[in-house]
């Protein structure tokens, strides 16, 4: 998901385990400062990302492996 003002970039990475849930990592890749930052990991779901129309604030849903929210 890239942020309106086109500098930051959020996108989820999945690692599968054998034998278990997918461990779930949110990243966030600040372009202007060249820097990428693990925002949340998760045995679950993260998702439906949204940032604030000024690029601030980094919106998503994140549910535990076990349907809670």
């Amino acid at each position: 998901q890239w942020s309106p003002d086109s500098h930051k970039v959020a996108f989820v990475a999945t690692t599968l385990f054998w034998k278990s849930e997918p461990k779930v990592t949110l990243y966030l890749l600040d372009l202007a400062k060249d820097k990428l930052t693990e925002i949340n990991n998760a045995m679950g779901y993260i998702g439906d990302l949204a940032f604030s129309p000024d690029s601030q604030k980094l919106a998503f849903i994140k549910e535990d492996g076990y349907g809670k929210q």
